[in-house]
């Protein structure tokens, strides 16, 4: 289900005004003439340094159209998303170790005649995955959100369409070793749930709110590593 932004998205007024979807309002308001934090684009795609760098090396992939999660977007583009999604882990597995990847996936939903949002965990309802190096065990995490959701595995990417359809939100979680779990979550939970949960198991649960520690000198020091990387400088 993609949508016309009605205003209000960091993503969508950024790609507008700037042609850079990382170039967001909260980003630019951290310092003066900040670089973009654009590791590579496809076409429907961007892959940013995420703000609230939890640990370094944190990386977003965003749909550069308007969409609630990645449950809506098009079929045509689950294929490009699974390589760059492909690409993307093994970039950040070489650069910093294997990644807990996630989304807080929200749903439209109709009240009084308007669509609104419920949200699935998510500060920004635009579809946008999450890939955080992880240097720890993933195992407490999974069997905490076991116990609390339904849940289900899944092999690809085209089963998010079954959360869609269902209209419930969700969250998606793939550990570092590769098994992907989807949780029903049927009522919204605290603000930036997950990340919650994975700066607590990183020893950092103060950090957890991504407005209050942004974390920019993580974010500038990311863009050039992984560059480096990717450009045989390293």
């Amino acid at each position: 289900m993609s949508l016309k932004c009605t205003g209000g998205c960091d993503f969508c007024e950024a790609l507008t005004n700037t042609g850079d979807i990382s170039k967001t309002s909260e980003y630019m308001g951290l310092g003066d003439l900040l670089p973009s934090r654009t590791i590579f684009d496809t076409k429907h795609f961007s892959v940013i340094a995420s703000l609230g760098q939890i640990v370094e090396g944190y990386l977003l992939i965003i749909s550069k159209e308007h969409y609630y999660s990645m449950a809506h977007i098009t079929d045509d583009l689950y294929e490009e998303l699974d390589i760059l999604y492909s690409r993307t882990k093994l970039l950040l597995s070489n650069a910093y170790g294997p990644p807990i990847i996630f989304e807080h996936g929200p749903m439209p939903i109709e009240k009084e005649k308007d669509v609104s949002a419920i949200g699935g965990g998510s500060c920004v309802d635009h579809a946008h995955l999450h890939f955080v190096p992880f240097p720890v065990s993933s195992t407490h995490i999974i069997s905490y959100l076991r116990r609390r959701f339904s849940c289900r595995t899944i092999s690809n990417f085209e089963e998010l369409k079954i959360q869609a359809e269902r209209n419930i939100p969700y969250f998606f979680v793939e550990t570092p070793k590769g098994e992907r779990y989807i949780f029903d979550v049927p009522f919204p939970p605290p603000s930036q749930y997950l990340r919650q949960l994975l700066s607590n198991e990183i020893g950092v649960p103060e950090k957890w709110n991504w407005r209050i520690h942004p974390e920019t000198e993580r974010i500038l020091t990311t863009v050039k590593l992984l560059n480096d990387y990717m450009y045989g400088r390293l």
